[in-house]
């Protein structure tokens, strides 16, 4: 592999290039298969044909996309206001989910559902309770109730 800024060789799990001290995919002067000049506008090498890469250690972690251990900005990048909005009303967590924290919206979704219907349930016990108490009363005495009936 040849650094994309200086042309020289570089390691191809090498985060900066020894000889000029950038990252070797960071440059657009270089092809990173072999070392020939390129047009910095150019999309493929000339003189061997390959895609050329771009990025730098941006590139490097697009690798990582999808992994879970990386997120990147999408092209162009969603709203933060919009992300928040979404994620604060309406529904918990979609803001994250919608920027690609998939897994961390995904698991706060579900644990904020759970602690809503836990605090909800926290509310219901007494009038379960309530309502057991009272529909018991009435078939004590002898009375029918229906099946859906309260209190």
């Amino acid at each position: 592999m040849h650094c994309r800024t200086c042309g020289n060789d570089v390691l191809e799990q090498a985060v900066v290039c020894v000889s000029c001290g950038v990252p070797p995919l960071a440059g657009n002067r270089h092809c990173q298969q072999c070392g020939a000049e390129t047009n910095p506008a150019a999309v493929v090498c000339v003189k061997c044909g390959v895609p050329l890469k771009t990025g730098g250690l941006k590139n490097k972690l697009l690798n990582k996309v999808g992994t879970g251990e990386v997120v990147v900005a999408s092209d162009p990048p969603k709203d933060p206001v919009l992300m928040a909005v979404l994620s604060g009303c309406t529904v918990p967590w979609l803001g994250q989910i919608l920027l690609g924290q998939k897994t961390k919206g995904f698991v706060m979704m579900a644990v904020t559902v759970l602690s809503a219907l836990l605090v909800v349930g926290i509310f219901l016990w007494p009038v379960a309770a309530v309502d057991a108490y009272l529909v018991g009363k009435k078939l004590k005495e002898g009375k029918a109730v229906r099946e859906w009936e309260f209190f």
